[in-house]
């Protein structure tokens, strides 16, 4: 009969953290994806935003970039 071989890559999973994530929620990567698509284009403001829910206190001023 033949030669039968296998072959095995032994990792771990800690190996993983060292690429990069293939998707963001960022502006950059959906005009990287989807170019003209702007619907991530507020989020790194919306992250520094203050919002709150119930009550009568204003939200500090938004500046669209």
């Amino acid at each position: 009969g033949g030669k039968n071989a296998l072959q095995y890559t032994i990792s771990n999973i800690f190996e993983d953290w060292q690429r990069p994530f293939p998707d963001r929620y960022t502006d950059e990567s959906q005009q990287a994806a989807y170019p003209g698509d702007r619907i991530f284009r507020y989020v790194a403001q919306m992250a520094e935003r203050s919002i709150y829910w119930g009550s009568k206190k204003d939200a500090p001023g938004f500046t669209y970039k």
